[in-house]
């Protein structure tokens, strides 16, 4: 074909053209047969996505732009309508400079003289791409939509559907092939949910564009189909209507699923509700209470923790009323119900009888007694066995429409089983105090009987001995001499066995003590490697010490205890050893700041042990065989009072032997580390110059700090009872005599001024005895005026140091000092409460220096009391949360005291400078701030366990 060339210059169109076309998005072209030229308009440069000075106007340019699949489409179209004279009309592809895909229409008419030839040709080339895509997207649009498996509608203010997807159809049972003609949305919706489609969800679309909610949809199986609905306002307007368009998506399944998920949790639940008021019963059968206590709590458990509360009204248990009245139920122990309602009062004949019934029958009795018309008048009724007889009935109220349940029994004969266990464990928990009672009295005066005989033999023992001695100065011939030697080592022997048996009779009768006092381990195991190095050389043998330096040396123990055992195993492996040597060992175990693991072991290469005695070997008056007995003497209470007197020291002992192959004894301690020994006698009684002697009552809610206090007060010599309020405080006091009283003032039940001025009541008719407050509150904070009131004589602020108690102890167990009614002002303003002032998070989180004062203090029972203080502030805590939430000012006030004072004694600043922040914002009775304060407690109380838990 014959190339298109651009026009001369004066043939281009104006610019007013130019900007029509761009508009349009339309380009002209023209082609003149005579000069055979080609000439394009700015917009045909534009759409191929080019310009005027990069690429002229030919045919062939533009051959090159068309996309290679439409090119020969394009050539051959052009070259037809040149030879025919026939309009041109081609959409084909083209791409562009920047490599897009256009749509390209081109239009071109020949014009042709009388002899048929062409002599020019005009045309236009229009991008048609927008018009392309918009057609595609909307036929993709209309696929998806027919093909989708929602239901899609289309329908104006009059309710007529305009379209109807093929899945709505399908599921209205209509042919496909009819479309939506006729349909109305009276056919699709049934008539209970029109006014919902029509009065809600329309006007809401129409104001808001869009409503979203469920509904149901007409089914051919005269169903209704659940379905998630949402009616979507068209902005368009067609003729002056309003059209609005509908998805629907089916949620039958996922409604029953729900209601499978529903069904499934409400049975949890009540599994989980019926395994928690077991549990909880079951854990109440281990308390230590006696029946009727452990019934009244029982009876607000269940009524409390009930898996179907609101079927339960009421709950009771009916008791027999003595034992030789086999069929009266008369005696009722009842509760209030959790809904605070009282239960009529159901006919007592009737109700003894329905007791009586399930009694002998000793099966649950479901009774829906008609003739009674309150809200209670059906009844569970459970015996609840003792052994063979049923002394205790349970009785629950249950609303009028309660029906029996098959499911019920199982559990209530489990809850009934329950309830027998708790009281048939009582009872024999009875029958086994009195035997160990009994047993325990005949210990005691079988060992009173050995420590009085021992003590009776003893006295003339030392009287022979001493005789002895003096009788060895007087001149003696040879075989007198021999005479007196026999008399003397044998009265040494019988006095060495008097020994043994006294000791043994002291630990049975529970008179053996320890003294804690610093002492050097080592020099200890020196002196009993002195003292029998004799014995062993008078027998050939080595006796070896093994005491390595990393061993720490000073420790708080009782000095004589451990020498006596070191000893007794030492003097034990030279008497069964005749050849070889006798090696006393210590090593270290553990070690940490406070307290050391030391391990002692004494081997010997004696006889040994047979494998089948060493397990007896520990028992009272026992020795192997017989032979034992003969050949080497002894009673066999050697290794029992070792093994009595290493657990008195809370250690452990063991031996490890073959026999013929010597033995290994070993006993292993643990020590507090003294860091002040001092081996000066006048300095080791300087240290325990402060002894007191005395009862004191302790009167303290908090467990923790019960155990500092009580601690540091039996350290001092003083005997501690403990009451945990104030009403329990004047009950002590009623009973017993005591020289002084420490009194929290803030405690539950009744707090410390009520209880002192109780006890100080003339009708109390009892001597005079001092009463020191104890509180968390600094002095300004004190209730001068209760205090005065109330007859305190003193001031103590927790938390106290040794120092401040035995200041307090010197003055008021002084009888000088007792004089009644003084409040001393001098001794208040001496004593003031340590500030909170530790705030910040970024502060140490426990204040090391008082832990290890409390250590020294408490020794061995120092984690009894981090485990005291971590179960109380739990406690708190809880309390706490459940008081904020129900905005109970003065439980708040009272919680945040007990945490004050429970975290300040154990060292835990700002733990205790918060809870006196919530403790003011709590008696100011503004709770504005409770929730974020207790937020930050338990922030820094797991702060304050983690420091705790590393140093257990």
């Amino acid at each position: 074909m014959t190339e298109f060339r651009q026009p001369v210059a004066g043939g281009q169109p104006d610019d007013l053209l130019n900007q029509v076309e761009s508009l349009a998005k339309i380009g002209h072209w023209n082609w003149n047969s005579h000069s055979d030229s080609l000439y394009w308009s700015d917009e045909v440069y534009r759409i191929i996505g080019t310009d005027l000075g990069t690429l002229k106007a030919s045919f062939k340019q533009y051959l090159n732009a068309t996309h290679p699949d439409d090119r020969d489409l394009l050539n051959r179209a052009m070259v037809e309508s040149i030879k025919s004279g026939d309009r041109l009309n081609v959409i084909h592809r083209l791409i562009r400079k920047d490599q897009s895909i256009g749509f390209i229409h081109i239009l071109g008419q020949p014009r042709q003289n009388k002899e048929g030839s062409t002599l020019y040709v005009i045309g236009t080339v229009q991008d048609i791409t927008d018009r392309i895509r918009s057609q595609e997207e909307q036929a993709r649009l209309a696929s998806i939509i027919q093909s989708s498996p929602e239901l899609i509608a289309t329908f104006d203010l009059e309710g007529n559907i305009l379209f109807a997807n093929s899945a709505l159809l399908k599921l209205l049972g209509r042919d496909p092939s009819l479309g939506c003609s006729g349909l109305t949305v009276r056919q699709v919706f049934p008539e209970s949910k029109l006014d919902q489609l029509l009065n809600n969800a329309v006007p809401t679309a129409f104001l808001r564009g869009v409503w979203q909610g469920t509904n149901s949809v007409r089914h051919t199986s005269r169903q209704e189909l659940p379905v998630s609905q949402t009616v979507v306002r068209h902005d368009a307007l067609h003729d002056g209507n309003q059209y609005f368009s509908t998805f629907m998506h089916d949620i039958s399944e996922q409604l029953a699923a729900e209601r499978l998920r529903q069904d499934a949790k409400e049975k949890a639940e009540q599994k989980a509700a019926e395994a928690h008021l077991l549990a909880t019963l079951l854990r109440l059968t281990l308390d230590p209470t006696g029946v009727d206590e452990f019934l009244t709590t029982s009876l607000r458990t269940i009524t409390t923790f009930y898996p179907r509360p609101d079927d339960l009204v009421h709950a009771a248990f009916v008791l027999r009323t003595s034992s030789d009245s086999q069929s009266a139920f008369d005696s009722i122990l009842s509760v209030e119900s959790i809904r605070g309602e009282a239960a009529e009062a159901f006919p007592t004949p009737r109700l003894q009888q329905y007791c009586n019934d399930a009694a002998h029958s000793k099966e649950i009795l479901f009774v829906a007694d008609t003739n009674y018309r309150g809200p209670d008048n059906n009844l569970y009724i459970l015996p609840v066995p003792e052994g063979k007889e049923v002394a205790v009935v349970l009785i629950l109220f249950l609303s009028e429409q309660h029906i029996e349940h098959s499911f019920e029994r199982q559990y209530l004969l489990q809850l009934s089983s329950t309830l027998s266990m708790g009281i048939l464990r009582r009872q024999y928990q009875a029958d086994l105090i009195k035997a160990k009672e009994e047993a325990e009295a005949a210990n005691r005066a079988k060992s009173d009987f050995l420590a009085v005989m021992s003590h009776e033999i003893r006295t003339p023992m030392n009287g022979i001995l001493g005789m002895a001695q003096l009788l060895e100065g007087t001149d003696l011939d040879d075989e007198q001499r021999e005479f007196l030697d026999t008399i003397y080592q044998s009265g040494k022997l019988l006095l060495s066995l008097i020994d043994d048996i006294l000791d043994f009779s002291k630990i049975g009768a529970g008179k053996m003590s320890l003294e804690l006092l610093p002492c050097d381990v080592r020099q200890i195991c020196r002196d009993v490697v002195r003292l029998l190095s004799a014995k062993a050389s008078q027998k050939e043998l080595e006796l070896l010490l093994d005491y390595p330096a990393e061993c720490p040396r000073y420790v708080l123990a009782d000095a004589g205890r451990i020498r006596q055992v070191l000893l007794n195993l030492v003097s034990n492996a030279i008497k069964f050893t005749t050849t070889g040597y006798i090696q006393l060992s210590v090593c270290l175990i553990k070690q940490d700041a406070y307290s050391a693991d030391l391990r002692f072991t004494v081997q010997d290469t004696g006889i040994g042990i047979p494998e089948d005695v060493q397990s007896r070997l520990f028992q009272s008056f026992f020795q192997a065989d017989a032979s034992t007995t003969r050949k080497y003497g002894g009673t066999g209470l050697g290794l029992a009072i070792c093994k009595q007197l290493v657990e008195l020291m809370k250690g452990e002992i063991g031996v490890t032997s073959a026999q013929g192959a010597g033995a290994l004894f070993w006993f292993r301690l643990r020590l507090p580390i003294s860091n002040n020994y001092d081996p000066n006698p006048a300095a080791e009684a300087s240290k325990i110059r402060h002894r007191f002697s005395g009862t004191v009552l302790l009167v303290e809610d908090v467990p923790a700090n019960q155990k500092i206090s009580t601690a540091q007060l039996t350290g001092l010599g003083l005997v501690v009872d403990i009451a945990q309020n104030g009403q329990e405080a004047i009950e002590y006091y009623r009973k017993s005599h005591y020289d002084l009283i420490f009194m929290d003032c803030n405690m539950p039940v009744m707090d410390g001024y009520d209880a002192a001025a109780s006890i100080r009541s003339p009708q109390q008719n009892r001597p005079y005895v001092p009463i020191i407050a104890l509180t968390a509150n600094s002095l300004d904070m004190l209730d001068r005026a209760r205090f005065k009131e109330a007859g305190m004589d003193g001031y103590l602020s927790k938390p106290f140091n040794r120092d401040q108690l035995i200041e307090v102890l010197d003055k008021w167990l002084n009888p000088c000092c007792l004089e009644p009614g003084i409040l001393n002002a001098d001794l208040l303003s001496s004593n003031p409460a340590t500030p909170l002032t530790i705030t910040a998070a970024s502060a140490p989180a426990v204040d090391r220096q008082r832990l290890n004062q409390l250590r020294c203090d408490m020794g061995e029972d120092f984690n009894d009391l981090i485990e005291a203080f971590n179960e109380s502030a739990d406690a708190i805590l809880h309390l706490l949360a459940k008081a904020i939430t129900d905005q109970r000012r003065e439980e708040i006030e009272r919680h945040a005291h007990s945490m004050k004072s429970a975290a300040a004694n154990v060292g835990a600043g700002r733990l205790s400078s918060l809870s006196s922040e919530l403790e003011q914002i709590a008696r100011q009775s503004d709770l504005r701030l409770a929730g974020n304060l207790l937020t930050s407690l338990q922030q820094e109380h797991t702060r304050v366990r983690q420091v705790l838990s590393e140093l257990v």
